[in-house]
């Protein structure tokens, strides 16, 4: 249950919305980053914000024509530099939220009902493409597959290939 004060601001806020300003949380929702991201941007003057106080809280308003600049300018050259893959630090479920995709389809994984290339077609040409060039693991960053769906796919390509899987040595 909001209070007054968060009642007036929420108003406030839908006003201003109305008049062409977003606020941080916003563009950070549209964008799917977090807001200290679109705060980042601001800081580095890639997106211009004004600073308004609204019922006693800070907030870093953005008019729709500068947030449209932005996705027209500045957001080509932000994922330029982010290259054709994900930074490197980004853990599996880090692209998976960036993608969109925060977890598989219910029943796909754990003992689904449908494997990984009914799911994802396109992320298991992918993966097969690697198959051999790179680890497992490194696949998985590359395709956004997790570990066990890219060795489960693999496993089911052996079985109908007829190529005995390679045991797991115990070799120092």
């Amino acid at each position: 249950m909001l209070t007054d004060r968060h009642e007036r601001a929420a108003a406030e806020v839908a006003r201003l919305n109305e008049d062409g300003l977003l606020t941080a949380g916003q563009v950070a929702a549209e964008r799917k980053v977090t807001e200290s991201t679109v705060s980042r941007w601001i800081a580095d003057g890639g997106i211009a914000a004004e600073l308004r106080i609204i019922e006693g809280e800070r907030h870093q308003l953005i008019r729709r024509k500068e947030f449209e600049r932005f996705n027209r300018e500045e957001w080509p050259r932000t994922i330029e530099r982010m290259g054709p893959s994900f930074p490197g630090n980004w853990s599996g479920a880090a692209k998976r939220r960036w993608v969109g995709r925060k977890a598989s389809p219910p029943g796909a994984r754990h003992g689904g009902k449908r494997p990984v290339e009914q799911l994802y077609p396109g992320q298991a040409a992918k993966a097969r493409a690697f198959r051999g060039t790179k680890p497992i693991r490194a696949i998985a960053d590359e395709t956004g597959l997790t570990k066990r769906e890219i060795e489960g796919l693999f496993a089911r390509d052996d079985r109908a290939s007829g190529v005995s899987p390679q045991p797991k040595s115990l070799s120092p």
